[in-house]
């Protein structure tokens, strides 16, 4: 007999990790968990879509796809679905703070149908403009004499030098009375193209830009006619030009006065262009 104290033979001495071994399967550590690649399954497993063999198989290699928490042990599948999905969470949440109508503002509309907008709206410009050119070519010799005022309230004359000096100097004279006619018709047709790239508490700002930008061409116009135009004759023809005989053509009278007062027209324009900068942050 054996003393108690002593040990026993060698069959009867057993490794405890080897015991352990043979009476318990083995299961790999996590750390030798092999992470799944199939993304597909991944998502199959939070849509809770899976079947019972490939939820088994997935419940096995699951866990070492999600990060452990800071006792070390794998998140939970709850979690783990949160933490899979984090980046379709979170753009959720971002969308979640944007208008839809404004988020689509972006993907509303191709590269070829801006440019089939923009046609459009240069087309109705258009067609405003030759509408208001027919009635301002009825008036044409009114719109001429009203021009020619200013020179010959100095006693100047204007004086033809081609046969067709006559017919282009009415079609100038109709064409500027009738951008001036059709002035309100145009800037909507501006405004309605960038309309659509704006948020909607900025599209109601509509008729103050029709309202203002109008006022301020027509007054653009009437201050290079009544104030610039006058002294800036005077001081080229009588005080410069007294010692001179003026011959003066009608044609180079009139491009130099219309571009003045369109010139005139168009610069009044930037108030408002400041100004609805100022309110979109530009």
């Amino acid at each position: 007999m054996n003393h108690p104290d002593k040990p026993g033979s060698e069959d009867e001495q057993k490794d405890p990790d080897s015991d352990g071994a043979e009476e318990l399967p083995y299961r790999r550590r996590p750390e030798d968990q092999t992470v799944p690649t199939d993304r597909s399954l991944q998502h199959r497993v939070h849509a809770g879509s899976l079947s019972g063999s490939d939820s088994a198989l997935t419940e096995e290699k699951l866990p070492a796809a999600h990060p452990r928490d800071g006792s070390g042990s794998p998140q939970s599948s709850g979690s783990g679905g949160g933490s899979g999905g984090g980046d379709d969470g979170g753009d959720d949440g971002e969308d979640e703070f944007e208008d839809p109508e404004d988020a689509a503002l972006g993907g509303r509309m191709t590269f070829l149908e801006h440019l089939d907008e923009l046609r459009r709206r240069i087309l109705y410009s258009i067609i405003a403009v030759v509408v208001t050119f027919v009635g301002s070519w009825i008036f044409r010799e009114a719109i001429y004499g009203f021009l020619a005022a200013p020179i010959r309230d100095l006693g100047l004359e204007l004086h033809l030098t081609k046969p067709t000096d006559a017919f282009t100097i009415y079609l100038k004279v109709s064409f500027v009375a009738a951008l001036f006619l059709a002035i309100p018709v145009v800037l909507y047709q501006v405004w309605a193209f960038i309309a659509p790239g704006l948020y909607r508490n900025e599209k109601s700002y509509v008729l103050p830009f029709l309202f203002s930008s109008t006022i301020l061409f027509v007054l653009g116009g009437a201050f290079a006619y009544y104030i610039i135009l006058p002294p800036a004759l005077n001081f080229l023809l009588i005080e410069f030009g007294g010692e001179f005989t003026s011959i003066i053509r009608a044609i180079d009278y009139f491009d130099f006065e219309l571009l003045i007062i369109v010139g005139m027209g168009v610069i009044f324009q930037l108030p408002v262009l400041v100004a609805f900068l100022s309110m979109f942050g530009m």
